[in-house]
């Protein structure tokens, strides 16, 4: 058998994506050089060889895997497991001079732009308060073992499919984490949307271009510390159910309206709007208005303030998959490889690893309507 080198990895790469193609032939070689080294326990080359497949086809599993959050939340690596901070900062201009230099200074509740300096006078100062928002990342993995005897009989079957379900509960869980920002089993996340972060949208309106519309307008409209709050891209972030009438709201470009005035064309206010459709929003919010709950939300987190913050630790950004070595030595001396069964019982163990978090972060940039129209 080949000598495990880059070249000869590469090789066995391609065979298995064209194998997972459905091209018979690739399928019958990788299934030869299962066989060829299960008849021939000696050799080192088919452990490394395993290793190296598998972990590439996991990895390239989980990279054609789609995932949603990406197009609502925003990156923010950490270095650790620790309780992580993000701080904002907001301008206290208290010290600020209502006028200076003859001139008005544009100054309420904390906002303010620059005080006029005349010549040879002294600058004002403002000072900077933080705000501090407390999140984490936390280890997500599982596990899966089948028998020796599996390998034996179907060697092909564990390749195929094994990377595929892994790398698939790896993207699942940073949809989760992230929607559980949105959703909690009740509804909204009370912690995220409240009253307090006055991100309720009034009445609880049934999704449609008016309160669409409506929603849109109280974000923009809202300040914080007095500074106006401003998003230029909302999504709409919607569960299945609400799809259809989702996308027929936004994809309308113009309304023909008739009134006093006669009979004219108006631009559909909310045709620029991204619909998302979040399928797991269902499986969390298990209230009896999931499916008419709308959020609005920045696409991909944006603003000075990040609307949600997806975490991973930094250096471990992809998932790590590994197989359980408990299977001892051979009696004349070398490790016994992890494709021959444990010690104890003959299983053949898999792991899989994954860091991730996700937090909601400036709630003045979001809305929710539970849709039923109620207050």
């Amino acid at each position: 058998m080949a000598k495990v080198t880059n070249e000869r990895v590469e090789e066995i790469v391609e065979q298995l994506d064209k194998a997972l193609d459905g091209d018979a032939r690739a399928q019958g070689a990788i299934k030869a050089e299962i066989k060829e080294v299960t008849e021939s326990h000696s050799t080192s080359d088919f452990p490394e060889v395993f290793r190296s497949v598998t972990q590439a086809a996991f990895l390239d599993q989980y990279a054609q895997i789609e995932s949603v959050y990406t197009q609502y939340t925003r990156p923010y690596n950490v270095n650790n497991l620790r309780p992580q901070s993000f701080y904002s900062l907001f301008m206290d201009m208290s010290n600020m001079p209502e006028t200076n230099g003859g001139y008005d200074t544009v100054k309420e509740q904390g906002a303010a732009g620059l005080a006029r300096i005349p010549e040879l006078t002294e600058f004002p100062t403002f000072s900077f308060s933080a705000s501090e928002s407390s999140f984490g990342v936390a280890k997500y993995g599982a596990r899966v073992n089948f028998s020796f005897e599996m390998l034996l009989n179907d060697e092909w079957g564990v390749l195929e499919t094994l990377p595929n379900q892994l790398a698939t509960l790896a993207r699942n869980q940073e949809d989760i984490v992230s929607t559980e920002v949105l959703a909690s089993p009740t509804g909204p996340n009370a912690d995220f949307f409240n009253a307090a972060n006055g991100n309720l949208v009034a009445g609880n309106p049934h999704l449609s271009v008016d309160s669409l519309d409506a929603a849109i307008n109280s974000i923009n409209t809202r300040t914080l510390n007095g500074n106006p709050v401003r998003v230029d891209n909302l999504v709409l972030v919607v569960p299945p159910a609400l799809e259809r009438e989702a996308r027929r709201i936004v994809s309308v470009s113009s309304f023909l309206v008739e009134d006093e005035n006669g009979t004219y064309n108006i631009a559909n206010p909310v045709s620029g709007v991204t619909v998302i459709v979040n399928p797991w929003l269902p499986v969390i919010d298990k209230s009896a208005t999931v499916n008419t709950t709308w959020y609005l939300v920045p696409l991909a987190g944006a603003g000075l303030r990040p609307s949600i913050v997806f975490s991973k630790i930094r250096g471990r950004e992809t998932p790590e998959l590994r197989i359980a070595s408990a299977t001892g030595n051979y009696l004349g001396g070398g490790e016994v490889p992890g494709r021959e069964g444990s010690f104890l019982n003959d299983d053949i163990e898999f792991r899989v690893r994954h860091f991730v978090g996700a937090a909601g972060i400036a709630a003045e940039t979001v809305a929710v309507s539970k849709g039923n129209d109620v207050a």
